[in-house]
C-alpha cells in the first residue's frame, strides 16, 4: 500500500529520464529489428549509464545510507531538503511521477476534470486516467516545478 502524505515538493533533476530509460529499453526488447532512439540534446542534463546504481524508495524516510549512485524519490512527498542532502552527497535525484493515475491524497487532485477520471485501479485510493485526455494529465504533473 502506498503511503499517503503530503511535503514540499523537491526540486529534482532529470524528472522524467527513469521513464524515458526505461521506455527506451522496452522499445529497444520489444523486437531485434528496433533500436533505441537518439537521446534529445539536453545541454547541462545529466543522463544515466545503463549501469548506474539506483535505489527506489517511494515511501517513509529516506534511507540515505544506500550506497547508490541515484535516488528516485516520490514527487509530493520527499522533502526539498532531503533532496538538498543527497545532492550534498553527491547523489543524483530523480522523481517518481505517476501520469498515468489520480490518487486521492495527491495536492493536484482537484486539478483533473471527472471527465478524465477512470476505473478505479486496485490500489486505494486511485484511479485510472483516461488515456485520451493525457495531454491534460501530462501539463498538470509536469508544471510542479522542476528544473
Amino acid at each position: 500500500m502506498r503511503r499517503r502524505g503530503s511535503g514540499s515538493m523537491p526540486f529534482c533533476v532529470g524528472a522524467l529520464v527513469r521513464m524515458l530509460v526505461v521506455s527506451a529499453s522496452v522499445v529497444a526488447t520489444a523486437s531485434p529489428a528496433l533500436s533505441s532512439p537518439k537521446p534529445l540534446p539536453c545541454k547541462g542534463c545529466w543522463i544515466p549509464r545503463p549501469v548506474t546504481s539506483w535505489q527506489w524508495q517511494l515511501q517513509g524516510k529516506i534511507d540515505q545510507t544506500v550506497k547508490a549512485r541515484m535516488f528516485d524519490v516520490d514527487t509530493f512527498d520527499t522533502p526539498a531538503s532531503v533532496v538538498r542532502s543527497l545532492h550534498a552527497k553527491g547523489r543524483r535525484v530523480v522523481c517518481y511521477v505517476d501520469a498515468g493515475t489520480w490518487e486521492n491524497w495527491r495536492p493536484d487532485k482537484s486539478k483533473f476534470p471527472k471527465s478524465v477520471l477512470g476505473r478505479k485501479n486496485g490500489w486505494p485510493g486511485e484511479r485510472w486516467l483516461d488515456s485520451v485526455e493525457l495531454d491534460n494529465v501530462t501539463v498538470t504533473r509536469t508544471t510542479l516545478g522542476f528544473p
